[in-house]
């Protein structure tokens, strides 16, 4: 199919739209043709700040990490600048990398061009963080963050199991209940796992209590 509508953009000259052949190199990567995808992008007269969100995004859903984030160096080296879409998709790259320079090289551009911590960008930003090892960034992010939802709030009590912290996994699902966040089943899955991890059997229990009678979520 990729073939195709590849040699159909060429018959009628829309090689030369960048939204065509961003595209395209979507629709490339979404079938795992990564080979095609960048040969169409590097073969693009012009790249725009969507050929380069498509691109990066396509390499890391193809699981080409380095790749990603050497685009990404490549997109500021011309000049391009990111948005908040590209951000997140390179903060996501990162975070399945898992090595903590990179994720410092990328966090310090956030904060060097002023993003904002939105709860997309933020949350992604404290999953980056955890999955390179370290937890006092994370937790720096999250509690930057002006506007939380139970997503931020479950991915911070997960990175606190992670890191063998289930104390500070509990008080922190008490706090977002205290500011009226309710709690969904990934929200008990994190915090059930913190409760085992750090053998507090009895926490377990009573969350298992709560979860079942007064907040009627079911681990489906």
């Amino acid at each position: 199919m990729g073939r195709v509508l590849h040699g159909i953009v060429c018959k009628y000259g829309f090689d030369s739209s960048s939204f065509a052949v961003a595209a395209l190199a979507h629709l490339y990567a979404k079938n795992k043709d990564i080979e095609n995808a960048r040969e169409l992008f590097d073969e693009m007269p012009k790249r725009d700040l969507v050929s380069w969100t498509v691109m990066i995004g396509a390499c890391t859903e193809c699981g080409n990490t380095e790749e990603a984030l050497d685009l990404f160096d490549w997109m500021r080296k011309e000049g391009v600048v990111p948005n908040k879409v590209a951000m997140v998709n390179v903060v996501n790259t990162s975070a399945k990398l898992g090595v903590m320079h990179r994720a410092k090289i990328v966090d310090n551009y956030r904060q060097r061009m002023k993003f904002s911590l939105g709860v997309i960008l933020g949350t992604t930003l404290i999953d980056m963080h955890a999955k390179c090892g370290s937890i006092g960034l994370a937790r720096e992010v999250f509690d930057k963050m002006r506007v939380k939802n139970v997503v931020s709030w479950s991915k911070m009590i997960e990175t606190h199991d992670y890191h063998r912290e289930g104390q500070k996994a509990l008080d922190l699902f008490h706090t977002m209940v205290g500011t009226g966040i309710m709690p969904n089943n990934i929200t008990f899955v994190s915090l059930l796992y913190a409760c085992s991890h750090s053998s507090l059997v009895d926490e377990g229990l009573h969350l298992f209590y709560l979860m079942k009678e007064e907040y009627r979520v079911t681990l489906v």
